[in-house]
């Protein structure tokens, strides 16, 4: 396991997504807390393989944990949790990515935009119609 942990501060995207992923093959709850700092990867492919062995390590925890990062003051931990809220297909991902809609970064806005789109619930449209409009959701007087 640990050549795989040190495997994912490599420069190479390949080898850091494989590590991700050959950790997630492990099924080791080790693996977390070292796959957690990839969810700041600049690859999103990386990204993408991390939030997925995250959920599958820790299955609904994991959940609770991305909910959590949205909350974070680093931009690309935001983004990465938006992706992994998206990539666990979770009803209860809806509300916290709605509200990642409305960051200020516009990478964790598109993350969320994403997400909210691989869930598919009509009732995750409304802040995109209030955007379109340049509503926030707020109503105007």
């Amino acid at each position: 396991m640990d050549p795989l942990i040190h495997a994912l501060n490599d420069g190479n995207n390949l080898t850091r997504y494989w590590a991700a992923v050959s950790l997630g093959e492990l099924r080791d709850v080790r693996a977390v807390a070292p796959l957690t700092q990839t969810l700041k990867d600049t690859n999103t492919s990386v990204v993408d393989g991390a939030s997925g062995v995250i959920i599958a390590i820790n299955g609904t925890r994991a959940l609770d944990l991305f909910i959590q990062y949205l909350k974070s003051s680093e931009n690309l931990l935001r983004a990465g949790a938006a992706l992994g809220l998206g990539r666990s297909g979770e009803d209860r991902a809806v509300e916290p990515l709605i509200q990642a809609f409305r960051d200020g970064d516009g990478d964790v806005r598109h993350e969320a935009v994403e997400a909210l789109l691989k869930i598919n619930k009509t009732y995750s449209v409304e802040p995109f119609i209030e955007a379109s409009q340049g509503r926030t959701g707020r109503s105007q007087k």
